[in-house]
């Protein structure tokens, strides 16, 4: 299994990456880590997410994007691990923007509201580090931020960095407090996103459909 996980990896290393997909506990981030914006009003999402290690792991739910001049983020994430017990979790974020030459993105959020599984409150800032430039190098964008667990993921400070490359494509790396990850996503189409990641020491697969009223 983790052999056929490796190979899809590896083409979509060669193939392509995008964001603002749901993360693996179902907010819209990296792989982990939050992303400090939110959905925007009338948009909703489902998504798919496996994680393949020692017991696979099958998570999969929705977001809502709500507000209007402030965005609002709910979502539920149901997460089904192989031979165990599933748990279903709430998440909901507020995002807004600060600064007008040099804008900065803030959150604030909740993961497991009703904290089922780990409850996490967390808050993440963001900014564009570079922008694209005349030789071609592509933007880079930055995430930091702190949140407060019960001794999990995102338990400390976490951090990340995305870019956007040609071809419907987006890399990640992140440090969820925990562990290193890094992973790619695919924008097939406006609404569709593939992705995959090396998460939590295992690999991680996921497919999400945005849809917009």
């Amino acid at each position: 299994m983790k052999t056929a996980a490796l190979t899809v990896l590896a083409i979509l290393l060669f193939c392509a990456m995008g964001s603002a997909a749901p993360t693996y506990l179902g907010p819209s981030g990296l792989a982990n880590v939050p992303l400090p914006t939110a959905m925007g009003s009338g948009q909703y999402n489902l998504f798919y997410n496996m994680i393949s290690g020692d017991a696979d792991v099958s998570i999969f739910g929705g977001n809502v994007g709500l507000g209007m001049k402030t965005p609002i983020e709910i979502g539920a994430t149901v997460v089904n691990p192989e031979g165990g017990t599933s748990e279903t979790i709430i998440n909901a974020k507020v995002a807004l923007q600060v600064g007008e030459v040099e804008p900065i993105d803030l959150a604030v959020g909740v993961i497991d509201l009703s904290d089922e599984f780990d409850q996490t409150v967390y808050l993440s800032a963001g900014k564009m580090l570079t922008r694209t430039s005349r030789g071609g190098v592509p933007p880079v964008y930055g995430v930091l931020g702190f949140g407060n667990s019960d001794g999990g993921t995102l338990d400390g400070v976490f951090l990340g960095v995305t870019t956007r490359l040609p071809a419907g494509i987006e890399a990640h790396v992140e440090y969820d407090t925990e562990d290193l990850n890094l992973g790619l996503n695919y924008t097939v189409s406006d609404a569709l996103n593939l992705r995959a990641d090396a998460v939590s020491g295992d690999i991680g697969f996921g497919v999400s459909y945005k849809f917009a009223r």
